[in-house]
């Protein structure tokens, strides 16, 4: 709260736009909203473009303390949510750590996911996205569904179980894309439990009650709807249940043969059918993003996702820093978890390799694999802490009575203790420094402890000064924060909705002056806006995402690269005809240098200059 209250990064504040909307014009609105002020001049058709669940959620919870007789307001309430949200999922981390390897374990999980530094990122103050709700509902429906498969507990909890677990994942399928990871692992541990333990009839029962709900509310999302359904990975987790069924229906033959028989014509009878349904076009791949995890070459193809920071694979260094010492105890957990296999622990070994695979390819999905590294790493160290902790509550030592191993005395316990405290503390000092920092805009975007107020300044200048049917242009990056604290329309957003129009905005900062005017009257565009920080001694913005855009637009970046201009300023700008280039070093003062033979732009007049000269409002002039 020292560097101020607001939310952070950019889809936050789509987010809370889209709850504001909702909140003002009731929940059956959200279906039918097409924002105007984004991607103009067609506009974004909200509901198949994004997810209701998180400003659902967040409407609902607004509604309710309003109900409640307690004031505050919307936006606050965004910026606390996360918060919220962080709080319930450690109490569901440690029912889920609790359920797999005792409440030791579940005690140690939950404090390692409140202090894991790639899920403090992801719901720290102000960060009012996905990931708030997706963890706790991912967790959530696996507690759930691994308790429905519990042959201790009655038909009917099990059943309540498996509902609600149904529930919950259909809760993720609402708000976050990476809920086809979640339903997919699910069917594949069932598969998995299906061939070791070959329990078919309750396997089916949950499994079944499980996926009807979990698709059908899938199906309801506008977003999502038959043709996710019909996406490879969706139809193998129902192949899965099909394959349950006729292993059911097969039970009811009396002889091996004719079982066999069974279930080979059945799997023809499906193998076909994929084949069929494949060559119609019926079963597709999913969405790029969602095969570049999987592939992570395919991104070399796309320059879109290879834009993105957050879609590019960690190095080692980003696992030490999220995981500390839980690097190395969580591959010691994993050999643990081998000794005594249940079908918990098969969970387990199926979700840590999966979700490290998948985290080992994009750095964003580093928080999915945090439960599963939390689980094991606490499961390490209970076990090497047992004789120690049965010393300190004064309890005799199995292995002590066995003499196989010397006596522990309470000195060497607290000794060994404090060891594993100091273990943990660089993991705690990083994830206590990583949230004492700015939010994305009160630093205007530069990853340092410093409050820049450019991007509020200039924001806030928008708002008051430019006329309201202005349209914006900008890198797409700042697309949400101009129409949603700007109150301006923007040619593009976060959203990368408009592949091709985002393209357009890159060639159209590529081009010379006289090609970039048309390009920006094909839009009826008549403010461009340009973020550099070139005073700051550091390329953050603008000078270094060109590549992208000229990428993204079709061009070549290095062939456009101007040698002279990089040799002299240190950073590689493109070429001094570029509108770019022009804006760029006339905003920050850099054309009076005369070596740089850069002239002012001639048909765009700097209108506003941050207090830092860090982010320019251009008007068109033709």
């Amino acid at each position: 709260m020292s560097w101020g209250s607001y939310l952070s990064e950019f889809d936050p504040y789509f987010q809370y736009d889209a709850t504001r909307y909702v909140v003002t014009n009731g929940y059956t609105s959200w279906f039918s909203w097409n924002q105007t002020m984004a991607w103009y001049p067609h506009g974004r058709d909200i509901a198949h473009s994004s997810y209701p669940g998180l400003p659902f959620s967040g409407s609902l919870f607004y509604f309710v303390l309003q109900a409640l007789g307690i004031s505050v307001s919307l936006i606050d309430l965004c910026i606390l949510f996360p918060i919220i949200l962080a709080a319930l999922t450690c109490i569901v981390a440690y029912i889920f750590g609790k359920d797999i390897a005792g409440e030791k374990v579940g005690i140690f999980c939950s404090l390692f996911i409140a202090f894991n530094p790639s899920y403090i990122l992801r719901t720290s103050l102000g960060f009012y996205d996905d990931e708030t709700v997706g963890l706790f509902s991912f967790l959530l429906a696996s507690v759930f569904y691994l308790r429905s498969l519990d042959s201790k507990r009655s038909s009917r909890s099990c059943i309540v179980y498996a509902v609600a677990s149904g529930l919950s994942l259909g809760y993720l399928t609402t708000a976050w894309g990476a809920s086809s990871y979640a339903f997919v692992l699910l069917a594949l541990f069932t598969f998995i439990l299906l061939l070791i333990e070959k329990r078919s009839s309750d396997l089916f029962r949950s499994n079944l009650i499980f996926t009807v709900i979990t698709l059908f509310v899938t199906y309801m999302v506008p977003k999502l709807g038959l043709s996710y359904l019909t996406e490879f990975e969706m139809m193998a987790g129902l192949g899965v249940t099909l394959l349950l069924f006729i292993t059911f229906l097969s039970q009811r033959f009396d002889t091996t043969r004719m079982r066999q028989l069974f279930i080979i014509g059945s799997l023809a009878i499906i193998a076909l059918s994929i084949v069929l349904l494949g060559n119609y076009g019926i079963i597709h791949l999913p969405a790029g993003r969602f095969i570049s995890v999987i592939n992570p070459f395919y991104r070399v193809t796309d320059p879109i996702i290879q834009s993105v920071q957050e879609h590019q694979p960690p190095t080692w260094a980003t696992f030490f820093y999220d995981f500390g010492f839980l690097v190395f105890f969580a591959p010691l957990g994993f050999i643990f978890v081998l000794r005594k296999l249940n079908y918990y622990k098969i969970f387990l070994i199926v979700y840590s390799i999966t979700s490290l695979y998948f985290a080992a390819s994009m750095v964003r999905l580093i928080v999915l694999l945090a439960p599963a590294f939390c689980v094991l790493g606490a499961i390490a160290i209970v076990n090497i802490l047992q004789p120690f902790i049965n010393t300190l509550s004064q309890k005799a030592s199995v292995r002590r009575k066995l003499r196989l191993i010397p006596s522990i005395g309470k000195g060497s316990s607290i000794i060994v203790a404090t060891i594993f405290f100091l273990l943990f503390f660089p993991t705690l000092y990083i994830s206590i420094n990583g949230a004492n920092a700015p939010t994305t805009i009160a630093s205007s975007t530069i990853p340092v402890k410093a409050s820049y107020p450019d991007w509020s300044e200039t924001l806030s200048w928008i708002n008051y000064n430019i006329p309201k049917d202005a349209v914006v242009a900008s890198w797409w990056d700042y697309g949400y924060w101009i129409y949603v604290m700007a109150d301006r329309a923007s040619l593009a957003d976060n959203g990368t909705i408009d592949t091709e129009q985002i393209a357009k905005i890159g060639r159209m900062f590529m081009s010379n002056e006289t090609q970039a005017i048309e390009i920006l009257d094909s839009f009826n565009a008549s403010y461009v806006v340009v973020f550099s920080t070139l005073r700051q001694g550091i390329a953050y913005g603008d000078e270094v995402k060109w590549t992208w855009m000229a990428q993204i637009g079709g061009l070549n970046s290095d062939a456009i690269t101007d040698t002279y201009l990089k040799e002299q300023t240190g950073f590689p700008f493109p070429n001094r005809d570029c509108v770019l280039t022009k804006l760029i070093f006339y905003g920050t003062g850099y054309y009076s240098v005369a070596e740089y033979d850069v002239s002012p732009p001639e048909h765009f007049k700097l209108v506003f200059s941050s207090s830092n000269q860090m982010v320019f409002v251009y008007q068109v002039e033709h």
